[in-house]
């Protein structure tokens, strides 16, 4: 399996238009108010997280084994990275910034490092959190 199949991008637009939700998915717009709408998801969103980063905090670092989690960038740039378990020399690296949202497949090892002085991301899944789903490759 290739690592690209393990996860999506998809790009919100910074405009802020309800009208548009069944569309787009959603609307981030970043700066002063922080203001997202998302309207993405199939199933109810059964977990939440609001993280804030530093620049160069790490986030992440591990994989699911059931879980897809989606991080939606509300304001700032990180770096992610992006590995498949079956090949781990299998790797994307790219830059995710304001209005970006990912989604994270299982299987998918992936790491956060923020590039900005301050990145704030949605973290989001379908399923509660369930430590047991939280694997690192020292676990194994």
């Amino acid at each position: 399996m290739k690592t690209y199949d393990l996860f999506e991008i998809k790009q919100f637009p910074a405009e802020r238009n309800y009208e548009l939700l069944p569309v787009t998915g959603g609307f981030i717009v970043p700066g002063v108010e922080y203001l997202a709408s998302l309207n993405f998801a199939k199933e109810p969103i059964r977990y939440v997280a609001f993280l804030r980063l530093n620049e160069g905090d790490r986030r992440g670092n591990h994989y699911h084994l059931e879980k897809i989690e989606y991080l939606a960038v509300l304001d700032g740039e990180v770096a992610i990275e992006l590995r498949s378990l079956e090949n781990l020399d299998d790797y994307e690296k790219m830059q995710l910034s304001a209005g970006d949202m990912i989604s994270i497949h299982p299987g998918c090892h992936h790491v956060v490092v923020s590039q900005t002085p301050h990145a704030i991301i949605l973290e989001m899944a379908t399923t509660t959190y369930d430590r047991s789903d939280v694997l690192y490759l020292n676990e194994e």
